[in-house]
């Protein structure tokens, strides 16, 4: 199939090379504002580059669009993107706020095209394996799951979009948003989230509102809750995680220099009878997944598989991250 690229910075390069090891797709053309970025493209992969996303969308012969842009760029573009008749994977988070998820939602269904949003963290094996253990009664009824990250600052972005409160949307949709989005995955069986619990503060030299050190409690129908948090304030990349059930526990670790690394560690085990037990998986990471979310959102346009994500989940995820941000400005809890 052949797909056009909006977007062409330090992740969307990543997404090109993805696209081409995926063998689904053959990128045909390549969008981005940046001269510079353009030129990259065109030195690197021989195609038509465009300054406009309009102009990349009349390209001929296009199947689907692939969408790596700042997050206050989603909707409109992803919109059209519906509009033209293009299978679209968006990257996350799916929008801003929720209201722009709702329109994009039925934008997908008018047009009857995909809409596959990159969560790209459930195509992973580490992350992945733990819902299946979950699913195979490993560790009974999954009653609490955590997630903790911490990291160094997150890169700027082209032009410091990612540092700017007006085009960034907040610094939970950047990341936390991922671990709200496998909580409620791991937890599926707890029902709806009903409420968040947040607490954040920022460094100094951080921006008003982008929150460098994040927790968040979220409750759920059942009475099973999640915990996530995230630093910002420290080193290199790590990330451990555990779902607790009635009869066990899964418990996964994750280190990398960068998240975008080829040569992370990562390792998961299983509780059971207060013994661990190494659980095998193949290596995890942002970079591995991308190639896996490819290949996966292919076999959904053509039909053969459900999506591993579907655009309800994903916007399930950014009323979480918009929960969150009211509870800490309010300074309590907020029901959804």
């Amino acid at each position: 199939m052949k797909i056009g690229l909006i977007g062409y910075g330090a992740w969307g390069s990543h997404h090109a090379a993805a696209l081409a090891e995926s063998g689904e797709f053959e990128v045909a053309a390549v969008c981005s504002q940046s001269e510079a970025s353009r030129q990259a493209a065109s030195a690197k992969l021989d195609v038509p580059t465009y300054a406009r996303y309009h102009e990349l969308l009349a390209h001929p012969g296009l199947d689907a669009v692939d969408i790596v842009l700042p997050t206050y760029l989603h909707r409109e573009v992803a919109a059209a993107a519906l509009q033209s008749g293009k299978h679209t994977l968006l990257e996350k988070p799916m929008s801003s706020n929720q209201a722009e998820c709702r329109a994009l939602i039925e934008v997908a269904q008018a047009t009857g095209k995909t809409l596959y949003i990159g969560h790209e963290l459930r195509h992973s094996t580490q992350w992945g394996r733990m819902r299946e253990m979950i699913e195979e009664g490993m560790v009974g009824d999954a009653q609490y799951a955590t997630i903790d990250i911490w990291r160094r600052p997150y890169r700027l972005g082209a032009s410091g979009w990612r540092y700017d409160p007006q085009r960034v949307g907040s610094w939970t949709l950047e990341e936390p948003i991922h671990f709200f989005d496998l909580g409620c995955w791991w937890l599926r069986e707890a029902g709806r989230p009903v409420s968040v619990y947040a607490r954040g503060v920022r460094r100094p030299s951080s921006p008003p509102g982008l929150w460098d050190n994040l927790s968040a409690i979220v409750a759920f129908e059942s009475g099973a809750h999640l915990t996530v948090t995230q630093s910002l304030a420290t080193a290199e990349h790590h990330m451990t995680a555990k779902v607790v059930g009635s009869s066990g526990a899964a418990l996964a670790f994750w280190d990398g220099e960068m998240d975008r690394t080829e040569h992370p560690v990562c390792s998961l085990k299983r509780v059971r009878d207060a013994r661990l037990e190494d659980i095998p998986i193949a290596p995890s990471g942002e970079l591995f997944e991308l190639r896996a979310e490819m290949r996966h959102f292919a076999a959904v346009i053509r039909g053969e598989i459900a999506p591993r994500i579907t655009p309800e989940e994903a916007a399930l995820a950014v009323t979480l991250c918009e929960a969150a941000e009211r509870s800490i400005e309010s300074g309590g809890m907020e029901k959804l």
